[in-house]
Parts: C-alpha cells; structure tokens; sequence
C-alpha cells in the first residue's frame, strides 16, 4: 500500500514534493493565527504513518512571544510519539541570529525527538531534509535541481 500524505490546509503550508513540507511563516503572527498553523501541522504529523520531513522557512519571522514559544514547545511534545516514528527531520531557514535564536529557545523548552538542522538559505534546507528522507528509504529527488524558494511573506 502506498503511503498517504495529507494535503495542508493552511495558507503557510504546502507540500514541496510527496512527504516533504514547507512551512513559511510570514513576519508578524498573532497567536490565533499561530493556533490555526499549529492544528493543521499537528493534523499532518499525527495522521502521516510513513517518513516525512518538514522546511520550516522562518527568515521573515523578527519576534515571537513567550507565549508563541510555549504554543510550539507544546505541540512539539504532543507530536512527539508520531514524531519520533516518522519526522524524517526539519530543516530551518534561518537567515538571522534572531530566527535562529528562536528555534533554539522551542528546542530548549522542548527538545525535539527528531533530526534538525538551522540553514542561512532555503536551497541548502530542502536539500538537507531531502537526504534525510532518503536515509528512511523514501523514494525523493535529492534536490539539485529544486525550484526556487516560494516569494517570501510581506510584513503587514
């Protein structure tokens, strides 16, 4: 039987190619909005029972509260028994020393159960969670011919 992946539906998710996700937040995001993102990843993560991957593009993010920090530590440690079974890994675009800052304060509060690594460009991301990938024995381009990262979010 073929693996299934679900389709995100949100407007910060899409799928880069079979069980490869992306996910680009935009610069400011409200904790409802946070909420919403949230729910369709844990949704995602919960429902996959093959390997799958994320690209978390976070560049145009320039703040989170404790709050925002919490909110996704939390979720991480419900996803965490899935997770565990079938997070290939994440790859973070980080541009800034902000952005990277971020990802580890989740990750202090929050340990991850899977593979990650932080990247200054979205290109080099991909690739990385693509290997990962294809260390689980998924059937995914390595991405040496990846398109273009997706334009970049707007502040408001």
């Amino acid at each position: 039987m073929a693996a299934v992946y679900p389709v995100p539906n949100h407007p910060w998710l899409s799928v880069i190619e079979g069980p490869l996700y992306r996910q680009e937040l935009p610069r400011a995001v409200t904790d409802a909005e946070l909420a919403a993102l949230i729910t369709e990843v844990e949704r995602i993560s919960t429902t996959v029972r093959s390997p799958f991957g994320w690209v978390m593009d976070i560049s145009n993010v320039f703040s989170a509260s404790a709050k925002q920090r919490g909110m996704y530590a939390r979720a991480n440690e419900r996803m965490a028994q899935s997770d565990a079974l079938y997070c290939a890994g994440t790859a973070f675009c980080a541009e800034g020393a902000l952005a990277r800052g971020l990802v580890t304060a989740v990750h202090w509060l929050s340990p991850p159960v899977y593979p990650f690594k932080i990247f200054a460009n979205a290109l080099d991301a991909e690739r990385w969670a693509r290997r990962q990938l294809v260390e689980r024995g998924v059937a995914i381009g390595l991405g040496e011919t990846a398109p273009p990262p997706t334009p970049r979010h707007q502040s408001r």
